[in-house]
């Protein structure tokens, strides 16, 4: 009997799995190009949730989207990067670009003119 109710859990076991394998509930889900999948009601929600935004390029009421591609680096500090695809909305390109601009000046202004470098403060 025991050997019965084993094999009937076996089999049912297999049934489940075989019918959530796959099927409809991979149309509720967004792949990324870098393999991630997230469910599809976080697509154009002007939030890049893929490493690329791939998840906002297809949007119609989107403020566009900007990606940069980089190619594989690798170092003799034992420091390697495999390439790949960044993004992020085109809305915030401009400040970014403002941000580090006013970071070069403010590392600039502290480290070399005020001699930030020689005191070990910038380090």
């Amino acid at each position: 009997m025991k050997v019965w109710a084993l094999l009937v859990l076996v089999a049912v076991m297999s049934v489940g799995h075989a019918q959530d394998d796959g099927g409809e509930d991979d149309a509720d889900y967004f792949r990324c190009d870098d393999g991630e999948s997230f469910s599809r009601r976080y697509v154009c929600d002007d939030d890049c949730d893929c490493m690329g935004c791939e998840d906002e390029t297809e949007c119609e009421d989107g403020s566009g989207v900007t990606q940069v591609k980089v190619g594989d680096f690798s170092a003799k500090l034992h420091l390697k990067h495999k390439g790949g695809k960044y993004g992020m909305m085109s809305k915030y390109v401009p400040e970014y670009v403002v941000g580090y601009a006013a970071y070069a000046v403010q590392w600039t202004y502290w480290c070399i003119l005020r001699g930030g470098v020689f005191d070990g403060s910038c380090w």
